[in-house]
């Protein structure tokens, strides 16, 4: 026959050329390997024509072929069959058929034959005729298996995200061409027992050959007779068939896969060479080359199930457990690894889709030998086409079987009790040590080893070797499939590696300390270069390569910090102390990450992705290098004067900037900021741009928007003075992250704050940018201004749920606190930009060192005038907001707690001290007015409230809950507990927030108390604050707020001075840090001006006259002559009351 039994035919409905083989049965659309037209005979082919329904001699009796009908002939055999191209269904008897007619020997009922993938390998010769009204749907052999599979069933999501992954899965598919396969009728002597009822074979039960799958069976197992549509004499009649074999053509399926796994399963696997027909001792016994065919072909019948999974199960009905060993068995031989690895493959693949976990499940309990046999053939050494092809179909069963989905459904199976045994020819390998020590005799080690096969199966997997193979297959340049697939593998070993490595922490936590069971790969990892090999794939050729190569460090950071946490806790559980921070694990990952060029180019090319898995992918990655700095408080710590920088990026090393250890964050930070294009592809995220059709997820807007956070939060405590901290402000601005941030942060503010949703989340995250924006940006604060955006802040802030902590910065920091800190920054910056300068020539100290400058003038540009901004900060509730949290109680047993309380009431201080500012600098007395009938308002409302329960309420208790008051109150609270704590060596981590507090209130208390500008110092002598300065001492204060102000004074004065604590010579001595010397002057200075003379006496007996008079020459000496003059005015009003009291010159 032409071209090795190769006829070329014509499909009669849609006119298109196929190929079919007389000797294989064989169809698909396109020519095998070496066709040539010329040489074909085509007389002998018959291809399927169209028959006429007009009746002939021959046929004059048959009635007419229903709708719908066609007759066509078999070009094998010349037969005539009919199809129906409405059901699909085939027949070889004759729709209308008389009796008078003649037909075949064939059951009346009709059998619907199922499409034959033209992708699969040669068939046996037991498959039903051609059918060419499938061809049409048949896919096209060219295709690779792994198309687009969101309509498959129960598809996992993991899958979803490697979905392009599978397509160039077949890049080394040549190397492994497909067999032809043919049943055999195999020997008696190959099946002691039945393979259905695992019965016995005697003389009383007889073997019996199934002659669809050609094994043996008792005659119970096989009394099914069948006709089946197959070509042969032997098929003239109904056949023997076995149960199995039975069902699957009671289903119309004639392609059982059954009919390869007698061959698999009685194969001898001690075979150490391919044998010949010569050699073998009997007929029907398999050879290694039967084996191979029987897996490829098996391997290309499942890559059709995953073309079209539906009905699967009518299609693959061979148990897991019986299936996955006989495949499995075949791992160990050279002449067949290399197919069962691709079968096996396929079939994990084909489980993994459906969501059918137990074919992953069988290869775990059959052993750790398993498991080895594939990392053998993962690590085979060559670089031929086979090799990769065994390496890359390994990887890819690793991928599978390493899915953290497959992983969780056998722990529950595990305390379900429901976990399978393993197969007998895996379980005596298991046992094999175990018996060896104990014995055969011992039935209950016999027991304890059938325990021991259900317990932790999932460790047959050993993490540490997968994890160096794949590292190197990475690096693999002559397979891009198998890059691909090792990447991928990585993520989900670095995820199974996390979690043994906290199970072991647990483990050891629960038994009071002692030896880890399992140690993390991951630091050797770092080490070792794998995360440089992981950078380098970033900038892969290969889009799915630097997408896994992503997200594997990505998890890698992510694994190790939970590492470290799980470390955490068992060091505090055994030595029963907290361990510091002094050290990150993830630090050197980031470190390594940013210096291979992991923010460069590549990622942004990700983050540009139209692929929404893709851009999260990469943006989750962004997120990862930078998340420290949102949830560890001293991330966005304030600075009191930050050290100098070095020039350049590649000089930002450890201790440049801080000495914590988030300097690799902060690094990475700036390197999104700086390089690679990744700050406008992370905006483009949040951008809508104009006559977009593209719409981001809301997930993956919220993960950009806290990445955006992180970066300027880290940027706004930097000096703003070097260049690569100035150079990140540039494009902060440049790209408009303060518009884009506060266009969301108004866009949700309709939001019910109390539910914690992923729109409340976003726009805490964008209050966050503001905060960060505002603290290192002048451009921000004056569109901030002019967009009114503090009433917004202060209205989100005060909020129901807005106190509850923070869901994207942890427990420590309060929703509001990123609002509060951005609107304190906003309205003392008008507030100096109204005073003439900052408090000491550009920088601020008050507000943490960020850098705050360059404020002048900006009041008159903006279009919003310091009072403007304070009427709309009453009319957002600012007072009761403030007070809530003055008044709010600070956790001093949670130090991360009390830090993110200690912060707000910052925040909160440095806003009272503004609005009182600005009230004062009013010279029509509204603003203040406004201020004081706020309070008083809120003060009534308050007392009411709490004296309803009451029967008898004192009035003398209603001023507790005024304000002003309360944060006087504050202050001698806070800075009694700093004293403490600075007398009993606490860390810096804990006292640098309390003295900024008593820093920001010792500035709120001076505003009460009159003070309208920020500090006593560097001021002109001819500015307006000069002449108040020394326009002190008088004996009247002529003004409609004298008696507030003198009020304030007083109660000030009474508890900063009192004898059990006597804070204010400390205040100015420098005890609580510097930044609070010249605000405790200030307040000193006007509690003199202000306060009655009453109140000199014993603001002069507390001892603040030593040192004023010491700040006093300091001043002289500097030529500070503002510090010298406010100093020298409460030595000259206090001075006669020392001498007068006490007798002391």
């Amino acid at each position: 026959m032409p071209q090795d039994g190769w006829v070329k035919s014509t499909d009669p409905k849609s006119g298109r050329t196929f190929y079919a083989n007389h000797l294989t049965r064989k169809t698909q659309w396109t020519a095998p390997p070496g066709w040539s037209d010329d040489d074909v005979d085509t007389s002998d082919v018959k291809a399927p024509e169209k028959t006429s329904t007009r009746p002939s001699p021959a046929t004059s009796n048959r009635k007419t072929l229903p709708d719908n009908w066609e007759e066509m002939h078999d070009p094998g055999s010349g037969r005539s069959f009919y199809v129906d191209h409405v059901t699909k269904v085939t027949t070889w008897e004759h729709p209308g058929v008389t009796a008078s007619v003649p037909t075949p020997t064939i059951p009346k009922k009709t059998h619907q034959i199922p499409m034959q993938s033209s992708s699969s390998s040669g068939r046996d010769t037991h498959q039903p005729m051609y059918q060419p009204h499938n061809f049409n749907s048949m896919p096209n052999p060219a295709e690779s298996y792994g198309r687009s599979r969101s309509n498959s069933i129960g598809s996992v999501s993991t899958l979803a995200s490697y979905s392009s992954m599978a397509q160039g899965s077949n890049s080394n598919a040549n190397a492994l061409p497909p067999l032809d396969f043919k049943v055999i009728m195999i020997n008696d002597e190959l099946r002691d027992i039945c393979p259905s009822c695992d019965g016995t074979f005697s003389m009383s039960k007889r073997r019996h050959h199934c002659r669809l799958c050609g094994d043996v069976f008792c005659d119970a197992c096989s009394s099914h007779r069948q006709l089946l549509p197959l070509d042969g004499p032997e098929f003239e009649k109904p056949v023997r068939l076995c149960d199995s074999c039975s069902t699957n053509v009671s289903k119309s399926n004639y392609f059982s896969m059954r009919r390869y796994l007698t061959v698999l399963q009685v194969f001898d696997t001690s075979t150490t060479s391919v044998e010949t027909d010569s050699s073998s001792k009997t007929k029907n016994t398999p050879l290694a080359r039967n084996v191979a065919a029987a897996l490829s072909s098996l391997a290309a019948d499942l890559d059709a199930l995953l073309l079209d999974p539906t009905n699967f199960e009518d299609k693959l009905t061979i148990e897991p457990n019986i299936l996955v060993p006989a495949i499995c068995r075949h791992l160990v031989l050279k002449s067949t690894s290399d197919r069962a690895i691709r079968a096996l493959g396929s079939l994990l693949a084909l489980g993994n889709m459906v969501g059918n976990d137990g074919f992953a499940l069988s290869v775990y309990v059959n052993g750790k030998s398993v498991m080895d046999s594939i990392l053998a053939l993962l690590e085979w050494s060559g670089t031929d086409k086979r090799t990769l092809a065994v390496q890359e179909q390994a990887s890819r069963s690793l991928f599978y079987l390493s899915d953290p989905t497959i992983i969780q459904s056998i722990f529950q199976r595990e305390m379900q009790g429901s976990l399978p045994k393993a197969h007998p020819e895996f379980q005596s390998t298991k046992r094999s040590s175990t018996d060896s020590s104990l014995g055969s005799g011992e039935d209950k080690a016999e027991q304890e080893s059938d325990e021991d096969t259900h317990v932790n199966v999932v460790d047959s997997l050993d993490i540490h070797r997968t994890l160096r193979n794949m590292l190197d297959h990475t690096t693999t340049s002559a397979s891009t499939s198998l890059q691909r697939w090792a990447a991928a593998c990585i993520r989900n070993l670095v995820a199974e590696d996390q979690r043994r490595s906290c199970l072991a922490s647990n483990d050891a936590a629960s038994m009071g300390g002692g030896k880890l069971s399992y140690t993390s790969f991951l630091s050797q990892m770092c080490a070792e270069g794998g995360v440089m090999i992981l950078c380098s794939l970033i900038g892969a050729e290969d889009a799915d390569t630097r997408a896994h190569a992503t997200a594997a460090l990505s998890a890698t950071i992510s694994a190790t910090r939970a590492i470290d946490a799980s470390l955490a806790m068992l060091q505090e559980v055994t030595t029963g102390r907290a361990p510091s921070n002094s050290h990150k694990s993830d630090a050197a990952i980031v470190s390594a990450i940013v210096s291979g060029g992991g923010c460069g180019s590549s990622l942004s090319q990700l983050l540009l992705s139209a692929d929404n898995t893709v851009a999260s992918m990469g943006c989750s990655f962004a997120k990862s290098l930078v998340d420290p700095l949102l949830l560890d408080p001293r991330g966005s710590a304030a600075q009191s004067r930050p050290p100098p920088l070095p020039q350049g990026l590649a000089g930002y090393t450890a201790g440049a900037v801080d000495q914590d250890d988030l300097t690799a964050y902060r690094e990475a930070a700036l390197a999104l900021s700086n390089s690679g294009g990744c700050l406008p592809a992370l905006m483009s995220l949040l951008r809508d741009e104009m006559g977009s059709q593209m719409t981001r997820p809301l997930e993956l807007r919220k993960c950009t928007m806290e990445t955006l956070a992180a970066i300027t939060l880290a940027v706004g405590r930097m000096n703003g003075e070097e260049a690569p901290v100035k150079s990140a402000i540039q494009n902060l601005e440049g790209v408009g992250a303060a518009q884009v941030a506060f266009a969301v942060f108004s866009s949700t503010s309709s939001l019910i704050t109390s539910h914690d949703s992923p729109q409340a989340q976003l726009r805490e995250a964008a209050g966050l940018v503001l905060a960060g924006m505002t603290s290192c940006s002048p451009d921000t604060l004056a569109i901030l201004k002019t967009n009114h955006a503090l009433s917004g802040l202060l209205g989100a802030a005060g909020d129901d749920g807005m106190m509850q902590p923070s869901s994207l910065r942890g427990e420590w920091a309060p929703k509001s606190l990123g609002m509060l800190e951005a609107a304190a920054t906003i309205l003392m910056s008008s507030w100096k930009s109204s005073t003439g300068r900052s408090s000491d020539g550009g920088t601020d100290h008050i507000n943490g060192g960020r850098h705050v400058t360059s404020y002048r003038q900006q009041s008159s540009s903006n279009g919003s005038t310091s009072l403007d901004l304070l009427l709309e900060v009453m009319d957002a509730g600012a007072v009761p907001t403030l007070r809530e949290i003055i008044s709010s109680k600070v956790e001093w047993h949670n130090n991360d707690k009390a830090n993110g309380a200690i912060r707000l009431k910052i925040a909160s201080c440095q806003l009272l001290a503004a609005m009182f500012g600005i009230a004062w600098t009013d010279t029509t007395g509204f603003g203040a007015t406004r201020l004081y009938d706020a309070i008083d308002s809120d003060a009534k409302q308050v007392n009411s409230t709490q004296s309803q329960g009451r029967s008898n309420g004192r009035k003398q208790q209603s001023r507790q809950h005024d304000l002003i008051s309360g944060t006087v109150a504050l202050l001698q609270l806070m800075a009694s507990h700093t004293q403490q704590t600075l007398v009993s060596g606490g860390s810096e981590s804990t006292t640098a927030p309390l003295m900024d507090f008593v820093e920001s209130a010792l500035l709120a208390v001076g505003s009460m108390c009159g003070a309208s500008f920020p500090s006593v110092g560097q001021h002109t002598v001819n500015s307006p604050e000069f002449q108040l300065i020394v326009d002190t001492g008088a004996d009247e204060v002529d003004d409609e707020f004298a008696d507030q102000k003198q009020a304030a004074s007083e109660y000030a004065c009474g508890l900063l001075t009192h004898a059990k604590a006597n804070l204010f010579p400390s205040m100015i001595v420098g005890s609580f840090g510097e930044g609070s010397v010249l605000p405790a002057l200030r307040l000193a200075l006007f509690i003199v001006k202000n306060g009655r003379p009453a109140i000199q006496p014993r603001l002069a007996q507390c001892g603040i006259l030593v040192p004023v008079s010491d700040l006093m020459k300091t001043s002289l000496k500097n030529e500070d002559y503002s510090s010298f003059v406010a100093s020298l005015s409460i030595v000259r009003v206090c001075g006669p009351h020392v001498a007068a009291g006490s007798g002391e010159a």
